[in-house]
């Protein structure tokens, strides 16, 4: 707005760039124009005449942004401070400072901010760090010369990974089945009744869904669901009729990393069973070619969730294609010793770890489903095996042996070491290592009292954990939950 000249004038001002953009004819006298910068490099208001364009005021320009914040941040969770180093310039040479304010959300409890001219020092709060607890805010930062301003907005994100805070293991008399809140340190109820047999076998196939294998005579897979820390069996739509029982009893379990398919071994005929999620419902698909010709002993599903891979007790590898939905199985008999046990594929996918009178590999060819060139892992330990497992990011194989040895193979298998993780594992046979999801913990269950040990794991090291309430028995298999 302008005041001058007996009246005041803001709505009717058009606004110029340059002196050159003034418009010199259809123009009525009186007609206001702000130009943005006029031959001595300033802003000023014109007044038209029927002599020409008149300035009749100079006018103050807005601070310009020279390097502003960006639109979004992510504030970093682990207390280390983010730092925006924020600049401007006056058109007429006036000093700006820089202010701040929250235009969005709540900062409070979520990040605190400190300032020192332009720069702006944004730190997660210690007790949003310490109690994981996330939160959003926006900043709105605003440059001024005193007289006019210019401002810029950022949002803010402040967010931790979902850890793994739920622990089930599955023991062999009852209570069958505990689970463990592993961030409130709490047990709960024994989920009676799930089901009537032991379970042998537990994969998440989603966040939500999870597949059991039971040693029970005439009872199919169960499908367990969580949410919000509570375990059930999955609804009714899930369940499997009689018709469509895949051999019983059941065991071993295993899902593709991309949720599609899931699968367990039998005990009899036809010694595995195949299940493709379908809209979240597990739909059983019968297999063509090669089948186990005796009771399965364990499954695994490629990390590109094209193959799976089955053992049987007759020392044979069954490679099935997934591709086109029905699963087709291809028979190699590639020269093991013992009863093929254990199988777990490579984070990449190109190699295959078995256990067979020790620990052994395969390269894994994925473009066809060949296995070749089967050789031993370094410093692994000799029978009995028990489990073999891999961390989440690949580095760590864990072996369930008497005792526990977890292996790094981040330089691949045939340069395994003996991973230096900061304890001691106890003289106890070890049913498996079983890592969290996101890597933060370690489970070991053993064939004796306590029959479970628990590990926090960070940057390398383990760290004991107490158990809230141990197992009466000892757990043939223990599962994280995805997220808890």
């Amino acid at each position: 707005m302008f005041s001058g000249f007996g009246g005041s004038f803001g709505a009717g001002v058009k606004k110029y760039t340059t002196m050159a953009d003034l418009p010199l004819t259809g123009v009525s006298d009186g007609t206001l124009a702000h130009v943005e910068t006029n031959l001595q490099g300033e802003g000023a208001l014109y007044l038209r005449t029927d002599n020409g364009w008149y300035k009749i005021a100079t006018v103050n320009l807005a601070p310009s942004i020279i390097e502003g914040p960006d639109a979004d941040y992510v504030l970093p969770n682990d207390g280390s401070p983010l730092v925006l180093s924020l600049v401007a310039a006056d058109p007429e040479g006036l000093p700006v400072s820089w202010t701040y304010q929250v235009s969005a959300g709540a900062i409070a409890g979520v990040a605190d901010v400190s300032q020192d001219g332009g720069t702006f020092t944004l730190t997660a709060d210690p007790a949003a760090v310490s109690g994981q607890t996330p939160g959003e805010f926006s900043l709105t930062f605003v440059a001024s010369d005193g007289v006019s301003l210019s401002s810029a907005v950022s949002a803010f994100t402040l967010s931790f990974a979902t850890p793994s805070r739920l622990l089930l293991s599955f023991a062999a008399a009852e209570p069958k089945l505990l689970t463990y809140d592993l961030l409130n340190s709490a047990a709960y109820d024994s989920y009676s009744g799930l089901f009537t047999g032991v379970g042998i076998g537990a994969t998440w196939v989603s966040d939500t869904l999870a597949i059991v294998g039971t040693n029970d005579s005439g009872e199919n897979p169960v499908f367990l669901e969580e949410a919000d820390g509570i375990v059930s069996v999955s609804q009714a739509s899930y369940s499997l009729p009689n018709s469509a029982t895949p051999g019983s009893p059941t065991g071993v379990t295993a899902a593709s990393p991309d949720g599609t398919w899931c699968g367990v071994v039998t005990r009899t005929a036809p010694f595995v069973a195949f299940y493709e999620i379908v809209a979240g419902v597990p739909t059983y698909r019968p297999y063509s070619g090669d089948a186990p010709a005796d009771d399965g002993e364990t499954i695994a599903f490629h990390p590109d969730g094209r193959f799976a891979v089955v053992a049987d007790n007759l020392s044979g590898i069954i490679v099935y294609d997934l591709q086109s939905g029905t699963p087709v199985g291809v028979r190699t008999l590639p020269g093991l010793s013992g009863d093929g046990a254990n199988l777990v594929f490579s984070a990449s996918g190109d190699h295959l770890y078995i256990h067979d009178l020790g620990v052994k590999v395969f390269d894994f060819d994925a473009t066809v489903g060949t296995l070749s060139n089967l050789r031993a892992v370094p410093n692994a330990p000799g029978n009995p095996i028990y489990g073999l497992t891999l961390s989440p990011d690949g580095s760590l194989l864990g072996i369930g042996a008497n005792p526990a040895v977890v292996l790094d193979v981040s330089a691949g298998p045939d340069s395994a070491t003996v991973a230096s993780l900061g304890v001691t594992f106890p003289a106890d046979a070890t049913r498996s290592v079983t890592f969290s999801p996101d890597g933060s913990w370690v489970a070991l269950p053993t064939f004796s009292a306590p029959y479970l040990y628990l590990y926090s794991l960070s940057d390398g090291i383990l760290t004991p954990q107490a158990i809230p309430t141990n197992p009466v028995a000892w757990p043939l298999v223990t599962v994280f939950t995805p997220g808890g």
